[in-house]
């Protein structure tokens, strides 16, 4: 079986807000949980946490996906400026922003206060999209 486009997706939406997404590679299920350092002060999580790690357990092949390492969401944001905003003065702002102390602060709050609002989140989910993608393949490589 194959991930579909609305599962990979959602998969990148999922591991963009911090989840840990499990796919379970024999049915396509998937299973999105918060990282276990995050539950901590949350209430009553941990029966659910131990639900769910019983249930991920009990597939025969599945994997997981995590949210992107900061030095990796960085080269997103660097490569959206690149591709996607023209030289100018918003340019230089955002290549600023990247390159001085907070660049994930700055960045964010240039952009949310941006005509380019939109096409930043369309190009990072695109980009995550694509790097389920590359997971995927992987897989099945090693599986062949």
């Amino acid at each position: 079986m194959k991930a579909t486009e609305e599962q990979i997706k959602s998969i990148a939406e999922d591991i963009d807000m911090g989840l840990i997404c499990y796919l379970n590679l024999d049915t396509m299920e998937t299973e999105s949980i918060m990282n276990e350092n995050s539950w901590e002060g949350t209430g009553d999580t941990d029966e659910l946490l131990e639900e769910v790690n019983e249930k991920i357990e009990k597939w025969e092949r599945s994997m997981a996906f995590e949210p992107l390492e900061s030095f990796e969401s960085f080269k997103i944001m660097e490569h959206f400026v690149a591709d996607c905003i023209p030289e100018g003065q918003f340019y230089n702002q955002l290549s600023n922003a990247l390159a001085y102390s907070k660049p994930f602060h700055n960045f964010k709050f240039l952009i949310d206060n941006s005509e380019y609002r939109q096409a930043w989140f369309d190009y990072k989910l695109m980009k995550l999209m694509e790097h389920v993608r590359v997971l995927l393949e992987l897989k099945e490589r090693r599986e062949d």
